[in-house]
C-alpha cells in the first residue's frame, strides 16, 4: 500500500469518527451519557472521545488552511448553542443569515402616457399605496416561534455515507422561526400600505419602454435595510397625426396634383401650435418635407430630432370635365 493510499484510509476513518462524534453531540439522550460515562456504551467509557476527535481531525485540516473556527468549532469542540452552534454543523452562519440586512423589494407600476405627453413631457398625479413595516408585528407577520423542525437553526442535517450535509430548512425556509398565529392588522405579511398621492414627473422624449425609477417608494427593508424603490414602465399611445421614429416627428401631409405643380403652404397643427409646411412649386412627391428641430427631444443629449412631413397623393373625390383635363394636361406639358 503507498503513502497516498494510507492517507485516503487514514481521512475515511477520521471522517467515520466526526460522524460518530455529530451523531452523540446532535442527540440529547447521548450527549447525557458521553457526559456522564465518557462513552455512548457505558462498558466502553475509555475508548471513545468526541471532542478530542474534533480536534484531531481539524489539527489535520489545518494543512489545507482550515481550522475548527472555520466551520464553527472552538477549542472545545461544538460551540454551546447548538449541537453545531447556530450553522447546523457548521457555526453561525444561519443565525447572521436571519438577522442579516435586507433590501426592500422595488414595485413596478405600469403607467399609459399620451403621445403628446411624450412629446413635451408633463406632470403626472398617481395614486398608490406607500408600504412600511406593520407596527403592530413589527413585520414578523404575526406571532412566532423556534421552528421545531430544525430547532431554530434554519437549517436541517442529513447524513450521506458517511458524511453530513446541511440544507435549508423546508420549513421555516432558513429563517429559524414560523408564524403560530397570523398578524391581523397585515395579514402575515409583516407589511402595511396605505393610499398616497405622488407627482410624477415625465420627461420630454419620453418612449414606450422606458423605465423611470422613484426612489424610496417600493417596500421596506427589514434588519436595517433601504426602502425599495418604484419603477415605472411607460407605454405610449399612438396619435392620428403623428408618428415616432427615433427622435423624428413624422407627418403624412395629402396633396393634390396642383399642389405639387404650383406650390402651397399647409398649417399643421402641433400640439396646439400651428407650424406653416410649405411644398414648392413642381415638388417631388416623394421627397420629405424637413423642419429642424421640431422632433423629439432626446433623453441621451438634449438635442431634437426634425419635424418630417412625408407628401401622400390625395385620391380626386370627383370627375375632371373634359375642359379640366385638357387643362391639367396642358399644366403638365
Amino acid at each position: 500500500m503507498n503513502d497516498s493510499d494510507e492517507e485516503k484510509k487514514r481521512c475515511e476513518e477520521e471522517f467515520k469518527n466526526v460522524n460518530e462524534a455529530y451523531s452523540i453531540l446532535s442527540d440529547k439522550d447521548k450527549r447525557r451519557r458521553y457526559d456522564q460515562f465518557g462513552s455512548v456504551d457505558a462498558s466502553d467509557r475509555a475508548n471513545f472521545n468526541a471532542d478530542s476527535i474534533f480536534n484531531q481531525f481539524f489539527r489535520h485540516m489545518g494543512g489545507f488552511g482550515f481550522g475548527p473556527e472555520d466551520f464553527g468549532f472552538d477549542q472545545g469542540g461544538f460551540r454551546s448553542q447548538s449541537p453545531f452552534g447556530g450553522f447546523g454543523p457548521f457555526g453561525q452562519r444561519s443565525q447572521s443569515r436571519r438577522s442579516s440586512r435586507v433590501d426592500g423589494e422595488d414595485l413596478l407600476l405600469n403607467l399609459r402616457i399620451s403621445f403628446e405627453e411624450a412629446y413635451r413631457g408633463a406632470s403626472k398625479p398617481i395614486k398608490l399605496d406607500s408600504f412600511k413595516i406593520c407596527d403592530d408585528c413589527h413585520g414578523s407577520g404575526g406571532t412566532i416561534k423556534a421552528c421545531d423542525e430544525c430547532g431554530g437553526v434554519g437549517m436541517v442535517t442529513q447524513r450521506q455515507d458517511f458524511m453530513v450535509v446541511s440544507t435549508t430548512c423546508p420549513k421555516c425556509h432558513g429563517t429559524g422561526s414560523i408564524v403560530t398565529e397570523v398578524c391581523k392588522s397585515c395579514h402575515g405579511s409583516g407589511i402595511i400600505g396605505t393610499p398616497s398621492d405622488l407627482t410624477l414627473n415625465i420627461p420630454a422624449g419620453s418612449y414606450s419602454g422606458l423605465k423611470l425609477r422613484v426612489p424610496g417608494r417600493g417596500k421596506p427593508g427589514r434588519n436595517g435595510g433601504e426602502q425599495g424603490n418604484l419603477i415605472i414602465l411607460l407605454s405610449v399611445e399612438p396619435s392620428k397625426d403623428f408618428t415616432r421614429e427615433e427622435d423624428d416627428l413624422v407627418h403624412i401631409q395629402e396633396v393634390k396634383v396642383e399642389d405639387l405643380v404650383c406650390g402651397r403652404t399647409f398649417p399643421l397643427s402641433l400640439f396646439g401650435e400651428i407650424v406653416q409646411v410649405t411644398v414648392p412649386e413642381l415638388y417631388d412627391l416623394y421627397k420629405p418635407i424637413i423642419i429642424p428641430n421640431l422632433g423629439f427631444k432626446s433623453l441621451r443629449s438634449g438635442s431634437r430630432g426634425d419635424l418630417v412631413v412625408r407628401l401622400k397623393l390625395a385620391r380626386p373625390t370627383k370627375k375632371l370635365t373634359q375642359e379640366e383635363k385638357k387643362a391639367l394636361k396642358d399644366l403638365l406639358k
